[in-house]
């Protein structure tokens, strides 16, 4: 099997769970969207908190195998649901 076959294989696999991933961070951000509306809906105001990140870079490299890739999303994943609790509990509106 040649080098370039190896990676289109690979490449096929990781787009699926690049999908799943996301699909995983949309379905985090509009249950915390959620939460928040019904905590703004009692308390409404003219203001909108609106939260600034600057994450670490998501990079994952392509030489890793499916395992480590997978655990290195997982992490990516567990970084962001913080950053996104950490944004709600600072009772933010928005999250950029």
């Amino acid at each position: 099997m040649s080098r370039r076959h190896r990676f289109r294989i690979l490449w096929a696999g990781m787009k699926t769970k690049v999908r799943l991933g996301r699909l995983a961070i949309l379905l985090l951000m509009s249950q915390a969207a959620a939460g928040l509306a019904a905590d703004t809906l009692s308390t409404f105001t003219n203001t909108v908190r609106i939260a600034a990140a600057q994450a670490a870079r998501r990079v994952i490299d392509f030489r890793h195998s499916p395992s480590e890739a997978l655990a290195a999303v997982e992490k990516n994943l567990v970084e962001l649901e913080r950053l996104v609790a950490r944004a709600g509990e600072a009772r933010c509106d928005a999250l950029v």
